[in-house]
């Protein structure tokens, strides 16, 4: 009697062996045929594809281990189980989630996960997506495997994304939460050599201005002109009001001595006596 047949000793043709299943040559009863590889025996005697998370030999359905599945209907053997998304094959301890700062993005029996790149960072187990590494935010940066994005100190800047701080060169500040680093103002000077993290830049004092941006040296505050004043960080000089009058390089005005007045932005001695002193 031929593979995939039965004889019943009966004298009659030898008889195919149902859907799905196969028999040994010289098989003499239904019975003999059994289930092919990838397929279930069911009550009524049929065979079955194997689905979902299940692998199928020798007519038995097989479980695949906790966070693993096949990949593909009338799957026969262990080796089709395939780890989940978000985790990884551990030899002995089945398929392992994750740790943070790490991602799997593809099922299958990969070793380890990949790590989240430079510049973003993720505290989550399991993630099965790069997309759930989140970009570092401006002021913040990472390097790969982070589970957080660290804050820049005073006087540095980082972009979004950034693997590392900038720090600002002369002329330039940063609170350590800017994207990059600023200029210094019109009316302030970053000093060279600096004694300090630029997270500020230092003022003209009062009485002088300055109308330069990216300063790097207080040379540039000059003196208010007599009749002007300015307060600190000033980047220009506002004019005394009529009946005052002011010295150079002050931050305030004084009114005239009795008796007398002035026009708008006075100097000393422009104070003239009122009509009839």
């Amino acid at each position: 009697c031929p593979a995939n047949f039965y004889c019943d000793g009966t004298g009659g043709l030898p008889r195919a062996c149902p859907a799905n299943t196969r028999s040994a040559m010289q098989s003499v009863a239904a019975r003999d045929c059994l289930c092919l590889p990838g397929y279930r025996a069911m009550d009524d005697g049929s065979c079955a594809l194997c689905v979902g998370s299940t692998w199928c030999a020798g007519g038995q359905a097989f479980q695949c281990g906790l966070n693993s599945a096949t990949v593909a209907p009338g799957s026969s053997s262990a080796s089709s189980c395939q780890c989940d998304l978000g985790y990884y094959a551990d030899g002995a301890l089945g398929c392992v989630q994750c740790g943070a700062g790490r991602y799997k993005d593809a099922v299958g029996n990969a070793a380890s996960c990949a790590l989240c790149p430079g510049g973003t960072s993720s505290a989550a187990l399991g993630l099965g997506n790069r997309s759930g590494c989140a970009t570092c935010r401006e002021g913040t940066y990472s390097l790969a495997g982070s589970t957080g994005c660290a804050s820049c100190s005073d006087g540095q800047a980082a972009s979004p994304g950034s693997t590392a701080c900038v720090q600002c060169g002369a002329g330039f500040f940063s609170n350590g939460k800017f994207a990059s680093c600023r200029p210094c103002p019109a009316g302030t000077f970053d000093e060279v050599p600096r004694t300090g993290l630029a997270d500020t830049c230092t003022s003209c004092v009062p009485g002088k201005y300055s109308a330069v941006i990216n300063a790097t040296v207080e040379a540039v505050c000059q003196l208010c002109a007599a009749g002007t004043v300015s307060g600190a960080g000033s980047s220009n000089c506002t004019p005394c009001d009529a009946g005052q009058y002011s010295l150079e390089g002050t931050s305030s005005c004084l009114a005239c001595p009795g008796n007398s007045t002035s026009g708008a932005g006075s100097a000393y001695g422009q104070c003239a006596c009122l009509p009839g002193f």
